[in-house]
């Protein structure tokens, strides 16, 4: 009995003494940060990280298991964006979301592991020299004066940190990989459709100003005859551009108006869509429109709709120099 006494002595001894040891060099909580630098512009890399559909690019762990099921939030950017993951062994299960997006400075989010707990990273950019600065960050929950705990903390980077390198180096391929930015003056907006009525044809180059100034006519003249007013702007939906265009134009009202032959009740475009407004003549929105498409392919973006344009003032009241157009292109 002294013997088993002595040995559960020493045990307690060695436990209060690992406890102690823990205590003073392992940290409470794990913290890891990795930092690269990409020759690319900083909405560029923002938008590979702010995206969750993007993640699947770059992440260290997608080629783990690139079976692995995931489902996204219908908003994949911004604040409360979100994916989930059910995969095999190495990737397990989980969701990361989007906590908080501080404009294209800094992104934190939280990972939920289920029975595992839960976690933070963060991201953080800043425009470099050579590019943008970007940060990774990892911060564990606090595990209090629990050893074990505290010894994972320790193991913690030797064990993450490669995976955040191999990730920072994958999205700096991707990012590097796109073409250069335009220097365009782009927004994210989301637009409401209204109530319009709309005239859908198709038409020619030669043959196209005619065609449109008849249709906004008919429109107008239209909505004059049904006592109707219009509830904003002339706008025209591009189906397709080239020797033939099929070209959609169309105007909001204020009262429900029924269509008629080829004039149509229909709503004006809606839903999410990279926006440029063009202040300048109408022969100036053909560089706008290869601009704008310039700036999807270096974002990343993934048009899913035909581009719209919105006729913001009327140009016989405005110098040419002083027409305003909105440019539009759907976007996921």
């Amino acid at each position: 009995m002294k013997t088993l006494k002595k040995i559960l002595i020493g045990l307690i001894v060695i436990g209060a003494v690992f406890t102690l040891l823990m205590m003073v060099i392992a940290p409470n909580q794990a913290k890891i940060e990795r930092t690269t630098t990409i020759n690319a512009a900083l909405p560029v890399v923002f938008n590979q990280v702010n995206n969750v559909k993007n993640w699947q690019k770059w992440s260290p762990w997608y080629e783990k298991d690139t079976t692995a099921k995931y489902t996204f939030s219908e908003n994949p950017e911004g604040t409360g964006a979100w994916f989930s993951w059910e995969g095999n062994k190495d990737v397990g299960s989980g969701k990361l979301t989007h906590t908080s997006v501080e404009g294209m400075a800094r992104i934190e989010d939280e990972m939920d592991f289920g029975e595992m707990g839960k976690a933070n990273a963060s991201f953080t950019f800043e425009e470099a020299e050579g590019g943008t600065k970007v940060t990774w960050g990892f911060l564990g929950d606090k595990v209090g004066v629990n050893p074990l705990g505290r010894l994972f903390n320790l193991l913690m980077d030797g064990l993450l940190g490669p995976d955040y390198e191999k990730g920072l180096a994958k999205l700096k391929t991707v990012c590097e990989a796109m073409p250069p930015l335009p220097n365009l003056d782009a927004k994210i907006e989301n637009f409401t459709g209204k109530p319009s009525i709309s005239i859908r044809q198709t038409t020619t180059q030669e043959n196209m100003s005619e065609d449109f100034a008849n249709m906004m006519s008919s429109l107008q003249g239209y909505l004059t005859a049904q006592g109707n007013e219009a509830d904003g702007p002339f706008w025209a939906v591009w189906y397709t551009w080239g020797e033939t265009i099929d070209v959609e134009c169309g105007i909001s009202v204020k009262g429900k108006v029924e269509g008629n032959g080829t004039i149509k009740a229909t709503n004006s475009p809606s839903g999410k869509a990279l926006s440029v407004v063009h202040k300048g003549p109408y022969e100036g929105l053909e560089a706008v429109h290869n601009a704008i498409n310039e700036y999807i392919l270096a974002m990343g973006y993934v048009v899913n709709g035909p581009p719209f344009e919105i006729y913001l003032n009327d140009p016989k009241a405005v110098q040419p120099e002083d027409i305003m157009t909105s440019v539009n292109y759907p976007i996921e």
